[in-house]
């Protein structure tokens, strides 16, 4: 049997819904190409259901009885393939024609290069596209191994179904490693082969990324443990530089821990608004742990708005969090982010003081409003009246309505535990056009109490209620 030129290596876990299409992508690339699959114990018979694709010979499956985990998976992995250059493929995800030929070729000319990668399409579970994310840079790029281990200990930009890497390289970088946790293993990996290569970026989508609720990253989200692997890499690729040729700057240092800061701030927030104060202190004392300045930042003020339940403080001083962690990230990939995120729009600031006017106007002391107000508690505080986010993250985790029917029940849900008002302040207005069936509804089935170029406010009440 001949030697390939790419091996793709896919773990599978319970996929059957997408294996399929996963599996055929690759099988349909310009390349000469191995699939290579490894089911660490799927309970859905998911690779015994693609049928005949098992009987092409550039097909091979091994099979562990019980769950091993995606990092020993991909370790099997790499250690089964025969080519030169090794191509990673989630069993969601699907390759873009042409995906692998490119990224051989951009590693056979590049002998100084260990790793490719390029920028995706994101799907729902159910094929639909999703709004495109930004990619990490303007156009394709090389980064020499300083400048790529320095950008990745600051994030990681790399998505799994992209990359492709020597062989060579992934063997004498060690396992993927399980220690990290249940999430991160590739970053630490990506880390690790950065700091002896190049990585080039093609600029250009090479793979269809599957966004859903059981993917690694939404598993891990919750409760912390994808905060907890990203603080281990971090932690470990400092250590591991230190007594490197190319040791890390303070500077660096106080970079990537402004990075970690900047996750658990979302992570703490996920938390807040979902009601578990525990774990969003939790997810902020991971982020101090890094950064020992966030003391001097409000961190501790910020935890105890959190344990307390004091929305707007935590809201407002999370902000303060924020502009220090811009500060120190001024000038980084990740640095804009990070100051779009502690900014305040004065212009939207002075909308919202509307809004909450309308709402005082319009709505008793005694009403129970929801505000479709992406959990700023900026406009409910205002307004002076007991209230709640729409959606309230407790019922619905995700944060988004799937479609206008789920929109519908959720307002329902919350009208039954005694919201009577719904507020859309201007800035949440498309939501009436992407959600038209809750539109429909609520001109429908409710009284619009007010409204202006700031704010509506419907009464959950009227026909046949």
């Amino acid at each position: 049997m001949s030697v390939p030129e790419i091996s793709v290596c896919v773990p599978v876990r319970n996929a059957g819904r997408h294996l399929g299409g996963a599996v055929t992508s690759a099988l349909a690339e310009d390349a000469d190409v191995e699939v290579l699959l490894h089911d660490d114990a799927s309970s859905d018979g998911c690779v015994e259901r693609l049928g005949t694709v098992l009987n092409d010979p550039r097909v091979r499956v091994e099979r562990s009885e019980r769950r091993l985990g995606v990092a020993a998976a991909r370790t099997r992995l790499v250690a089964r393939a025969r080519a030169p250059f090794v191509a990673f493929l989630d069993a969601d995800d699907v390759l873009m024609p042409g995906a692998l030929a490119r990224t051989r070729d951009a590693l056979r000319s590049r002998s100084d290069a260990v790793l490719v990668h390029g920028w995706f399409e994101v799907v729902a579970d159910d094929g639909r596209r999703l709004p495109d994310w930004d990619p990490p840079f303007a156009e394709a790029c090389a980064l020499g191994s300083g400048e790529a281990s320095d950008e990745l200990l600051l994030g990681n930009f790399l998505t799994t179904s992209t990359v492709s890497a020597r062989r060579d390289a992934l063997l004498s970088a060690g396992p993927f490693d399980a220690r990290i946790g249940p999430s991160s293993t590739d970053w630490d990996m990506w880390l690790r082969l950065a700091e002896v290569g190049d990585v080039l970026y093609l600029g250009e989508r090479l793979a269809r990324y599957r966004q859903h609720g059981a993917t690694i990253s939404a598993s891990t989200r919750a409760g912390g443990a994808r905060l907890r692997s990203d603080a281990r890499v971090v932690r470990r690729a400092l250590r591991r530089r230190s007594g490197g040729p190319r040791p890390v700057s303070p500077r660096l240092r106080r970079q990537a821990a402004a990075a970690l800061v900047l996750k658990a701030l979302t992570q703490a927030g996920d938390d807040f608004s979902r009601g578990d104060r525990p774990a969003a202190a939790r997810s902020l004392t991971t982020g101090m742990r890094a950064a020992p300045w966030l003391a001097l930042a409000g961190g501790p003020s910020l935890a105890v708005a959190l344990l307390t339940g004091c929305e707007y403080a935590a809201y407002r001083r999370s902000k303060r969090v924020l502009a220090r962690c811009a500060r120190e990230l001024a000038g980084t990939r990740v640095g804009a982010r990070a100051a779009r995120q502690a900014a305040t729009d004065p212009a939207h600031e002075a909308s919202l003081r509307r809004a909450a006017a309308a709402v005082r106007s319009s709505v008793s002391l005694r009403a129970h409003v929801a505000a479709i107000d992406k959990w700023d508690p900026t406009l409910l505080r205002l307004a002076r009246r007991r209230g709640r986010h729409f959606p309230d993250r407790r019922h619905m985790p995700d944060g988004y309505p799937p479609d206008s029917d789920a929109a519908v029940a959720h307002l329902e849900l919350l009208r039954t535990q005694g919201v009577d008002h719904l507020a859309v302040p201007a800035a949440s207005s498309w939501w009436l056009e992407h959600y038209c069936g809750l539109r429909e509804h609520l001109e429908r089935h409710c009284r619009l109490v007010a409204a202006n170029a700031d704010c509506k406010v419907w009464k959950l009440s009227g026909p046949g209620r």
